[in-house]
């Protein structure tokens, strides 16, 4: 029977143990960093996370090459915690497909080595001229005092000043009371438009900042963000 305890007990502890055991993920695996001019330095974050029941410990970041530097912003995680590792490509010297791979060293039991990845093309500076460049004449815009209630209009114009068609994706918005249209989506080499942003101020009082994120195939600034503000003024 004393035997039988001992074997039970030490049972629900190698249990228990096994149930506290750290678990990495990171979000995203892979970032396309598309086409860059060489000589750019990149520097984009990946998300750490401990999913696990014990506490995680990143022992070391390898990258293979010289030309990326990572750095975890903690190297212990608690169960649930989550960092930042910030991994930074200088394209100096490099030309053409770039495919990189930098390696999380952890004690999470089964993920104990885990790679995460990132591409990108790098353009000598006669190649860049050849892709589109989306160039707006201002990215922010103040509509001053407005009363609650007016729906207040501004168009932020923008050209193509690349060598190729440049194409505009997606447009989000960062309110509901804020929607935002463009003039075309598809425009040439040297050709002009326009984003129409509209701001309706219903319910709105006091400092009001609200942003547009626009996606597009510029390879330099494929992400661009607009920004507006108002000082809404309640109506007696």
């Amino acid at each position: 029977m004393f035997k039988k305890s001992i074997f039970i007990l030490f049972f629900v502890a190698g249990l228990i143990l096994a149930q506290q055991n750290p678990k990495i993920t990171v979000k995203p695996l892979h970032y396309d960093l598309g086409n860059i001019k060489q000589g750019k330095i990149v520097t984009k974050i990946y998300r750490v996370k401990n999913e696990g029941s014990g506490k995680l410990i990143i022992k070391d970041v390898n990258a293979t090459c010289g030309c990326t530097a990572v750095k975890p912003m903690k190297y212990e995680l608690k169960p649930g915690e989550s960092t930042e590792l910030k991994v930074t490509f200088n394209s100096t010297g490099r030309m053409g497909k770039q495919e990189k791979t930098v390696y999380i060293i952890s004690n999470d039991p089964v993920n104990s080595t885990l790679p995460i990845t990132f591409s990108a093309n790098v353009l000598a500076e006669k190649e860049v001229s050849k892709t589109p460049k989306l160039s707006f004449t201002e990215r922010s815009h103040d509509f001053g005092r407005l009363s609650e209630g007016k729906i207040a209009q501004y168009s932020f114009d923008f050209v193509n000043s690349g060598g190729s068609t440049l194409e505009i994706g997606y447009i989000v918005s960062s309110g509901t009371l804020i929607s935002a249209h463009v003039s075309n989506r598809r425009i040439e080499p040297g050709a002009k438009g326009s984003l129409k942003v509209e701001l309706d101020t219903s319910n709105m009082q006091g400092k009001v900042t609200q942003n547009v994120k626009v996606g597009c195939n510029d390879p330099s600034e494929p992400t661009q963000i607009l920004s507006i503000t108002a000082d809404v003024i309640k109506k007696n």
